[in-house]
């Protein structure tokens, strides 16, 4: 069986793309990382991949609530 994370990481450029069209610029990469350690930590790995398939709806979302999230912490530092 091939776990989760290892079919989300085939589409990873993709996914860095996403968080580039965000705004990311230089950070894309360390939020793609960040996200998939957040699915992992959330347990919601039966929502992000439905029969060998990823929900790329769900995925999308949580991309861009880690952009956000990250966002409002880099305009809280000083």
């Amino acid at each position: 069986m091939i776990h989760y994370l290892q079919i989300l990481s085939e589409c990873h450029d993709e996914w860095v793309s996403i968080i580039r069209s965000f705004g990311g610029g230089i950070y894309s990469e360390d939020i793609v990382q960040e996200t998939y350690l957040r699915i992992d930590k959330a347990g919601c790995k039966n929502k992000i991949v439905i029969d060998g398939e990823i929900n790329r709806g769900f995925m999308w979302i949580t991309l861009r609530n880690n952009y956000i999230n990250f966002s409002k912490q880099k305009s809280k530092v000083t």
